[in-house]
């Protein structure tokens, strides 16, 4: 009883392969820059929302006295403009 295995191999797959590697290496190139930039923008845009929440809350201080409902209004929307509050919910 014998067994027979075969292997088959094709000239051309060394070519391709190197193409789809060069290929993958330049989306690389594209994709990595532009994955960076979306994380610096998502940062920036979390940076300004912390901004704005210290904003509301110091102005629902300054009508705290004069107006309280307002004032109450504006905490609520600093406590929904926190960066976890989304996470949160």
């Amino acid at each position: 009883m014998s067994h027979t295995n075969t292997l088959e191999l094709r000239a051309g797959g060394t070519r391709s392969t190197g193409h789809s590697a060069s290929l993958l290496g330049s989306m690389m190139n594209f994709v990595v820059p532009q994955l960076r930039a979306l994380d610096r923008w998502l940062g920036d845009g979390r940076d300004s929302l912390v901004r704005s929440r210290a904003q509301l809350l110091r102005l629902a201080q300054t009508y705290e006295s004069s107006q309280p409902s307002y004032a109450a209004d504006l905490r609520a929307a600093a406590d929904r403009a926190e960066p976890d509050h989304d996470a949160a919910s």
